[in-house]
């Protein structure tokens, strides 16, 4: 009997050993976890460098857990770099509508992106 998917250890395995399916479901549990702290990590009082603490330690983590196996394509790189871009610029306080561009922000914070260190 074929199991088309199933989850080991949090992580979501499937047939065609691609891993779509578990790079969204870690972003979705990254997003879960940014929006809990989006109170502490969009507010005025703390440095950038405080605000970027929580996001390298628990945030970014959740997001990238097991990415050692994972087989990224451009549609899982896309996917990422969207996660990553959006907490970086609701933490910045940047809109979209702003016409920043993602490397210029990535400058202001002084940060690399997730996908480099994978």
């Amino acid at each position: 009997m074929k199991v088309p998917k199933f989850n080991y250890l949090s992580t979501i395995l499937t047939e065609d050993v691609k891993n779509k399916e578990d790079i969204i479901q870690r972003i979705k549990l990254a997003k879960v976890m940014f929006n809990n702290k989006k109170r502490l990590l969009c507010s005025n009082n703390l440095s950038l460098e405080m605000k970027k603490k929580p996001i390298k330690s628990c945030i970014c983590i959740v997001a990238i857990y097991g990415s050692e196996t994972w087989t990224v394509g451009k549609s899982e790189k896309r996917v990422v770099n969207a996660f990553e871009t959006r907490s970086w610029r609701r933490m910045l306080k940047i809109k979209w509508t702003d016409r920043i561009k993602n490397y210029e922000f990535f400058q202001r914070a002084k940060e690399e992106r997730l996908l480099s260190k994978i």
